[in-house]
């Protein structure tokens, strides 16, 4: 895993977790429960309907040459 994976991964994290403390106080818990896994839900459609799911990062990758010379 790449430090701007764990970076964005941990970023989230801090962002998220006053977010959902302030949802389930200002509603229950379950349904803080609930939008969170209606959201986890949409976003993994989002994944799996779009581009990204076909990208091919080493396609698009340069060579050591290509790299020196630009």
């Amino acid at each position: 895993m790449s430090a701007t994976k764990r970076l964005m991964n941990r970023g989230m994290i801090v962002l998220a977790a006053p977010f959902g403390g302030a949802l389930a106080i200002l509603v229950t818990s379950s349904i803080a429960l609930g939008v969170t896994a209606g959201v986890m839900l949409v976003s993994a459609l989002v994944l799996l309907f779009s581009k990204y799911r076909s990208a091919n990062v080493e396609s698009d990758q340069l060579t050591d040459e290509e790299a020196l010379t630009q």
